[in-house]
């Protein structure tokens, strides 16, 4: 049960740096034109710090229409098609968000980094489908042993809040 709550597990780790294209998600559906001039005036400075340029329509159909999704965890095909649907109508289903990672935690590193993402909702019973549309690194270090600490103490968290909804 451990190694397969972990992936689960540091997303929702890094969920916690996301930058979400708005206060909530959406009950309607909104167009990708909006969503991403709405992603640009939220992230411009950051944008600007990382020396990227802002994000384009064209960019967020061309993330959607390479993207395979993983084994694990499965997607169902419902959530399949609300996804590449995206690159077809340019329009966000209601539930889907853009999002930015500032932090990523890996294999005992801490990285910086500048990640959009596209974040669809499926069912109540599946994760979400992530997209990611850019991925820029910034830098790298060894995680500190109180960030360890933190991470651990999250894991667990997570872990528990998993079992207890099991019972």
């Amino acid at each position: 049960m451990q190694l397969k709550l972990l992936p689960f597990a540091l997303t929702l780790i890094c969920v916690s740096n996301l930058v979400l294209a708005s206060e909530d998600r959406s009950s309607k559906d909104i167009s990708l034109a909006l969503a991403v001039e709405g992603f640009n005036l939220r992230n411009d400075q950051q944008r600007e710090q990382a020396g990227q340029l802002p994000l384009t329509e064209e960019e967020v159909v061309a993330a959607v229409r390479s993207w395979q999704p993983g084994e694990k965890p499965k997607v169902s095909n419902d959530l399949r098609n609300r996804v590449r649907a995206i690159a077809e109508t340019r329009v966000m289903p209601p539930g889907a968000l853009l999002g930015r990672v500032a932090v990523h935690y890996q294999s005992g590193y801490r990285f910086e980094v500048y990640r959009i993402m596209l974040n669809v909702v499926g069912s109540e019973t599946e994760l979400p489908a992530n997209v990611v549309v850019r991925n820029h690194f910034i830098s790298s270090r060894k995680i500190r042993p109180e960030e360890q600490r933190e991470l651990d103490e999250s894991l667990a968290a997570i872990k528990s809040t998993a079992d207890d909804s099991k019972q």
